[in-house]
């Protein structure tokens, strides 16, 4: 039996039994095999940018001895129709990568599922997602260092508090994953926001930099 890391055994979960799966960036293909042998998924397709990590993918869906598992060569879903799918994975990536492949794709309004997990820039996701999708939840999840795994229906939705939802999206301050991950995205915030403080042509990004900080510290309190 084939075990997942906590990031993405907490993607797992999230999958419901019977969707068919898009992993984008599947890499080793770890999830679309743990998806087949627990048989919630009855089809994945195991999709990946670079012909390497794709046949290293292929050998260890081979070597599993599971089935229903394709696989696809293509930048992000380029090479998945929409027919195909019900929930989407893209994670393991960049914020502003995973915004990109979103804006470059058939995924907007297309009422498809989404489970989006950044390594980094997660404000920079949430932009992109402010208003033209819906975040349904939100976790952080400690896999060595804490990350945070987003929920998102594709259909649009009128976001009344931007600033909060850019920043803190739906995580729970409450939850010690979550207050531990909103805490790390405060701590480098306010880094990047101090670095450039007497910089007089940087003036605006430190104002950008120190209201995103300050408005992660108001949401802890």
């Amino acid at each position: 039996m084939f075990f997942l890391k906590e990031r993405l055994a907490e993607i797992a979960k999230l999958i419901k039994k019977g969707d068919r799966v898009a992993d984008i960036g599947t890499d080793h293909a770890y999830l679309p095999i743990f998806l087949r042998q627990q048989e919630i998924s009855p089809a994945v397709l195991a999709c990946d940018i670079r012909a390497l990590p794709l046949k290293s993918a292929m050998k260890n869906v081979s070597e599993s001895g599971v089935t229903g598992i394709g696989f696809r060569l293509c930048d992000g879903l380029s090479g998945v129709e929409k027919s195909e799918v019900d929930t989407v994975v893209i994670a393991g990536m960049g914020g502003e990568c995973i915004a990109g492949i979103l804006a470059r794709s058939w995924a907007e309004n297309s009422k498809k599922r989404f489970l989006l997990q950044p390594m980094n820039s997660p404000e920079e996701l949430r932009r992109y997602l402010c208003e033209r999708y819906t975040l349904i939840s939100e976790t952080a999840v400690i896999d060595g260092r804490p990350y945070t795994i987003m929920e998102v229906l594709a259909e649009k939705c009128p976001i009344e508090d931007k600033e909060k939802f850019i920043y803190c999206g739906k995580l729970n301050p409450e939850k010690r994953e979550d207050k531990e991950f909103l805490s790390k995205q405060y701590a480098r915030l306010k880094k990047c926001a101090d670095s450039i403080k007497s910089v007089p042509k940087e003036a605006d990004k430190y104002e950008e930099y120190y209201a995103a900080a300050r408005c992660i510290e108001n949401f802890l309190r």
